[in-house]
């Protein structure tokens, strides 16, 4: 059994049956020595993978990584230490930020880390408080369609030509989490909000989605719904779309024993995907951007209901629904003495009134009557939860 193999018949196994296996009883079901067994665990742990122990050495799977991302550990770490630091605008203790990784890095390797970040000008240290240095970090690289598509197509050469074949697929999964590609060279829309970039293994598992789906390759995944419940799923992959308020991003795709029914799955739901052989034929005339045109989430019934909101100008309740809707089609903004008005044509209503319980007094909805007492039976039941 290959490396690749025995890895993935590993966190199989452990997705399948939490806290049930130990080191040893894992290495006499997978048939392999404990020494090599370590070394695998310890080389995936490297990559991203999170395992728990309970007092009896029984492991759980808490979150997998990702193959084929070539990036040190190192700075996998500093990525997390910038990413807690930013959190705090006032700063935090170095006590806390050893706090913080305390469960698997030791304070000389994370006081090593903030040396380096301080030498690069990331952070700031006074008196033991480090905090966010903004204005020395690189802005997200801007380039237009044409030098996109042609920088793209010089990676692609480079690949095949390079005797760095490796460094090259790492440089070009770095821009790509970087960069905002064009529409038609890829399956991605963004559902009402912006695009993150923070998340490393979400970003590389995104990547390799959008490529199968933009190739046609079918692919095998394991999918944790719950710590219980674990589905090994064979799919063809559409496309992906991100949703800012649920923050979190999602596969659209076919299930390979039901070919005209398309799905939604979570991406950070998925343990592990695996391309399998064989390519599949895209429905005919599917569109990624269509098919979710009118869902304000991930909900989809195909039957949209015209949607009419006043907001009001509440706190920064304008400039915040301007810039949470600049990516949505469908929709209209008009502006008036009393604030705006919204007009769109939606499907997921439910998904929409979460939304609209975070302005508060600030929106106000006309139409549909089915929304507009949705949104009132939320704030009776706020009311009775405050003992109103």
């Amino acid at each position: 059994m290959g490396k690749a193999d025995l890895q993935y018949k590993l966190i199989k196994t452990l997705a399948f049956a939490p806290w049930e296996y130990t080191v040893k009883t894992l290495a006499d079901f997978l048939g392999v020595s404990q020494i090599t067994l370590n070394r695998n665990l310890t080389e995936m742990e490297t990559r991203g993978c999170i395992f728990t122990y309970d007092s009896q050495g029984r492991i759980f799977l808490q979150q997998t990584g990702w193959d084929g991302f070539n990036i040190k550990e190192a700075t996998l770490r500093q990525m997390e230490i910038l990413r807690f630091i930013s959190a705090y605008p006032n700063g935090v203790k170095v006590t806390e930020i050893y706090s913080r990784f305390n469960d698997h890095k030791n304070e000389k390797t994370i006081g090593r880390d903030l040396k380096e970040l301080l030498q690069r000008q990331l952070i700031s240290n006074s008196q033991g408080n480090y905090a966010f240095n903004a204005n020395f970090v690189i802005p997200p690289i801007q380039l237009d369609t044409a030098e996109k598509s042609l920088l793209f197509e010089h990676l692609a050469v480079q690949q095949e030509m390079s005797p760095l074949k490796d460094e090259v697929k790492s440089l070009t999964a770095k821009l790509h989490i970087s960069l905002n590609i064009p529409k038609n060279d890829q399956d991605m829309v963004i559902v009402h909000g912006r695009r993150p970039i923070e998340d490393l293994r979400r970003s590389h598992f995104c990547q390799r989605l959008e490529e199968c789906a933009r190739s046609c390759k079918r692919i095998l995944i394991l999918y944790r719904k719950n710590e219980g419940e674990v589905s090994e799923l064979e799919l063809n992959p559409l496309g992906i779309m991100y949703h800012w308020g649920l923050d979190n991003w999602y596969l659209a795709a076919q299930d390979n024993g039901q070919e005209g029914y398309i799905k939604t799955y979570a991406v950070d739901k998925i343990l592990t995907i695996k391309e399998l052989g064989g390519n599949f034929s895209r429905p005919t005339g599917f569109d990624l951007g269509e098919w979710y045109k009118y869902s304000w989430g991930v909900y989809r019934s195909g039957k949209p209901a015209k949607v009419v909101i006043r907001f009001h100008n509440y706190y920064s309740t304008i400039i915040r629904v301007k810039a949470e809707l600049s990516f949505r089609e469908t929709c209209v903004l008009r502006e008036d003495d009393d604030g705006m008005i919204m007009e769109d044509m939606v499907d997921g209503l439910g998904e929409l009134a979460v939304w609209l319980r975070s302005f508060g007094q600030g929106a106000e909805v006309l139409e549909p009557l089915e929304l507009r007492e949705a949104v009132i039976k939320d704030l009776e039941q706020m009311i009775e939860n405050y003992g109103g």
